[in-house]
């Protein structure tokens, strides 16, 4: 049985994501399937090669107050095929300290 270092949460929510770590370029669009301190579960129509790294962008609009906009970089830690989309599995790596407290917020709103 897996076992993981902090829960996981179940959200629907957009996700902007740069691979390879270019966050000034092209942004590929998804959906958060998951979420938790330690990274996130994305649903995308496009692949990711595992290992890859990336910069992701993504905030709780719908939140009242609203909460803040996480910025981060991770890597692909797990990329499979779900039906015509792609399951990617994100470890955060880097988070600056706003981002770290928006995400704490949304875990605690979810949690």
């Amino acid at each position: 049985m897996e076992q993981r270092a902090s829960p996981r949460f179940r959200l629907n929510q957009a996700i902007r994501l740069s691979v390879d770590g270019d966050d000034a370029d092209e942004y590929l669009s998804a959906e958060i399937f998951d979420l938790s301190l330690e990274g996130v579960g994305i649903l995308s129509d496009s692949p990711v090669p595992i290992l890859s790294p990336m910069f992701l962008m993504f905030g709780f609009p719908e939140e009242e107050p609203p909460l803040g906009l996480v910025r981060c970089e991770g890597y692909a830690a797990r990329s499979e095929a779900v039906g015509d989309r792609y399951l990617i599995g994100v470890r955060f790596t880097s988070m600056d300290s706003d981002s770290t407290l928006a995400l704490h917020d949304c875990l605690d709103s979810l949690g």
